[in-house]
């Protein structure tokens, strides 16, 4: 009898779980749903703009004089929102260890400073495209570091990896008047500074709060970056600006600088490590714009090179993915991405 019973309830059970989950299935998702989605799309497309718009003031002011302005006023804003963070709190928004100042201040070498002296110089010396493209192989440096650090990477790791270096070589093949070669160098190079950047703030984000690692991180890199900056400061022409080359650096300095970086923590914490995999489309948009808003020729070699380039890169975002290794782009709470 208490087995019947037991049957029975089961049965019901059964029967009222089919239930729930038809009607759990006639409830169309909400839009909510997908605003993640949404949110990396908006972020690409901020990343995106970030090369044309920087492109185009750079036809007015020189490229120092606008990189050091623009991360100074990111720090400005960095700093006030951490006085805000901090002001119940002041001991753990404001305090960091002694043992950790010095990498503090590599971080904010690498990771701001000589990464956009470098970006500037370069971007200046090539096309909007051609930067895009070149900052884009990030991963390819980041796989080195790890590797030299111990990390073992499986074989389809690398494939991608020599797939996009042979389109990266495809694509400087055909370097035109627009992608100078020393601009793709320069650009290169930046990659490689913040490749070093994303290994040593790793341990950082892991302590201290976002605020706190993007404010020291950005004060540190914008004063050496000022001091870079002082003979362009000084030859610019300041009168000579118009209200577009202002808002360029307001827009380049609160969007795709900071405010971006906290959508872009949100967005990890909805989707995980998954969510990296959008980085590969801030390329196709940097391009996309660059033909459109700037009139950028690009030639048949190229787009072919950049192709390569972004199936190797997919083909190691897969695999990092997969879990196979450490990801080579770790979500870095709000410091992780100072974007260009």
């Amino acid at each position: 009898m208490a087995v019947d019973v037991a049957v029975a309830n089961d049965a019901t059970a059964g029967i009222e779980d089919e239930a729930a989950h038809r009607e759990l299935k006639a409830v169309p998702p909400s839009p909510l749903t997908f605003l993640p989605e949404i949110a990396a799309i908006a972020l690409v497309l901020i990343w995106g703009s970030t090369f044309i718009v920087t492109k185009a003031a750079y036809t007015q002011i020189l490229p120092l004089a606008y990189t050091s302005l623009r991360y100074s006023l990111a720090s400005i804003i960095a700093l006030a929102v951490l006085a805000v963070r901090g002001r119940h709190d002041p001991a753990r928004y404001w305090r960091i260890e002694r043992g950790d100042r010095m990498r503090f201040l590599w971080c904010g070498l690498m990771g701001t400073a000589f990464n956009q002296v470098l970006f500037s110089i370069g971007v200046d010396r090539t096309s909007a495209f051609a930067s895009s493209l070149l900052s884009s192989i990030l991963p390819i440096f980041s796989l080195a570091i790890v590797t030299v650090l111990g990390t073992r990477l499986s074989r389809h790791i690398w494939v991608g990896v020599w797939i996009a270096i042979v389109g990266v070589c495809l694509f400087l093949v055909q370097g035109g008047t627009e992608s100078g070669m020393v601009g793709n160098i320069l650009c290169l190079a930046s990659a490689a500074t913040f490749a070093v950047y994303n290994e040593l703030v790793q341990p950082l984000v892991r302590r201290y709060p976002a605020e706190t690692v993007v404010a020291y991180v950005m004060t540190f890199g914008a004063i050496p970056l000022l001091v870079f900056a002082i003979p362009q400061l000084i030859a610019q022409d300041w009168g000579s600006l118009d209200g577009r080359v202002w808002g360029a650096i307001a827009y380049t300095a609160t969007f795709p600088v900071y405010l971006a970086l906290i959508v872009w923590n949100w967005l990890i914490s909805k989707r995980g490590v998954a969510a990296t995999g959008w980085n590969l489309l801030v390329l196709i948009a940097g391009g996309v714009m660059a033909v459109i808003f700037l009139g950028e020729s690009i030639g048949i070699i190229q787009v072919v090179g950049a192709v390569i380039t972004l199936f190797g890169l997919v083909l190691m975002q897969r695999e990092t993915i997969g879990g196979r290794a450490r990801p080579v782009a770790d979500p870095v709470p709000a410091a992780g991405r100072l974007e260009p």
